[in-house]
């Protein structure tokens, strides 16, 4: 990776991930050092999807990409737009632009824990070496996860601890888990709090619905964007049935989830009438020499 523009000392720097035969333009926390970062795919927490994470001795960033508009506003499926970067001397056809934000990493590990402890309805689950829970031969990357776990004692924050021999076993707690996330909840809802005169909420309010409530149904749902069914329906219910059933998702699980407001209005504007051909004027061909449309400079070429 090579930094090609810091956007801000404090904030954000862009930098170009280069792969074995492409470049991408990617938006990281300044503070994040960029020596040895290498990407790794892991499966993404909601739907166990393979996902991109960039990761270094001393962090690990949720990579997520970003495309440009679609050509029709009306038709949101429709193709996006041609689009390119200009790095250096060259041109990138790939016009996403790609955010590493921080990911917590309990939230990758929570499956894995959750699978290898066994629980049944007759009892809690078994013991587990940290080596093991992280051995799996679908994911060879999940052992990149070992250091941040056990830095700090992170993964005692949702798990009980049993030391034999020496030696250290696992197991996921259903309560510590609750614990955190709704910590996680109220953190999330607290920033956006701080932030509420620089973002429009409006979209999330019902008639009824306090600034408060309206807060805690974006945080409930942020978090919930990295939990399978089962995680997310403890933490929905854990703050009442009116947070339940109120979330719909992206259909790229790599996506953070999408909030629905049921009440809110739908748009009933028409698509604009297609626009009628013009008679008796001959296409417009480009001479030779001369340069085309910049989109069709950024298109695939066939």
């Amino acid at each position: 990776m090579e930094i090609v523009e810091e956007t801000s000392p404090t904030a954000t720097t862009a930098a170009v991930l280069t792969g074995p035969s492409s470049r991408r333009v990617v938006i990281m926390p300044s503070a994040a050092k960029t020596e040895g970062v290498r990407t790794v795919v892991l499966p993404h927490p909601r739907a166990a999807v393979p996902a991109k994470y960039l990761i270094s001795a001393s962090f690990v960033l949720e990579l997520t990409r970003h495309t440009p508009p679609p050509r029709n506003p009306y038709d949101p499926n429709s193709a996006p737009q041609p689009s390119c970067w200009f790095v250096g001397d060259s041109v990138e056809k790939d016009g996403g632009l790609y955010l590493a934000s921080p990911i917590d990493v309990l939230l990758l590990a929570l499956p894995f824990l959750d699978s290898h402890r066994s629980q049944t309805a007759a009892s809690a689950g078994r013991f587990v070496a940290l080596d093991e829970i992280l051995f799996d031969a679908n994911w060879e990357d999940l052992r990149s996860l070992k250091p941040f776990l056990e830095a700090d004692r992170t993964i005692e924050q949702i798990c009980e601890v049993k030391d034999v021999g020496g030696d250290r076993y696992l197991r996921l707690s259903d309560s510590l888990v609750l614990q955190w996330l709704v910590a996680k909840v109220e953190r999330v809802q607290t920033k956006l709090e701080q932030l509420e005169p620089q973002l429009n909420r409006q979209s999330l309010l019902t008639p009824t619905a306090t600034q408060s409530s309206a807060n805690l149904r974006a945080a409930v749902a942020i978090v919930a964007g990295y939990l399978n069914d089962k995680w997310r329906q403890q933490l929905t219910a854990h703050f009442g049935p009116s947070l339940t059933e109120q979330f719909t998702y992206a259909a790229d699980s790599s996506q953070a989830p999408v909030y629905r407001q049921n009440s809110a209005p739908q748009s009933t504007r028409p698509p604009p009438p297609p626009a009628a051909k013009k008679k008796g004027k001959a296409p417009v061909v480009a001479r030779a020499g001369s340069m085309g449309n910049i989109a069709s400079f950024c298109q695939k070429k066939s």
